[in-house]
């Protein structure tokens, strides 16, 4: 339907490096890029527990837009817990710098 997710994790001895930044910035590129370069989306989102401040971090970084907050949304491991929401469209301009909410 031209919309995807964007998940990511790393391995803490690779944390702080922008490692993650710079692999998730590329997946972006090949996900906007028009076939046969890439898969010509128009939207890739992200998803997070709200406590996870390092994974926000990186979705602020690569210039998503925060649409929402979901409260109690989310089960893990056996808690409810609020998650964020944020996104990316092909048209955004992801240079420039978004405010997302402290708390």
């Amino acid at each position: 339907d031209g919309a995807a997710e964007i998940g990511y994790a790393m391995h803490p001895d690779g944390r702080g490096s922008g490692i993650m930044t710079e692999a998730a910035e590329r997946v972006l590129q090949w996900a906007f890029a028009g076939p046969p370069e890439g898969l010509g989306l128009v939207r890739v989102q992200w998803r997070a527990i709200a406590t996870n401040t390092a994974s926000a971090a990186v979705a602020q970084r690569l210039g998503l837009r925060f649409e929402g907050r979901t409260r109690s949304s989310v089960l893990h491991r056996g808690s409810r817990h609020d998650q964020l929401l944020a996104a990316a469209l092909h048209d955004d301009d992801r240079s420039a710098p978004m405010v997302w909410p402290t708390s």
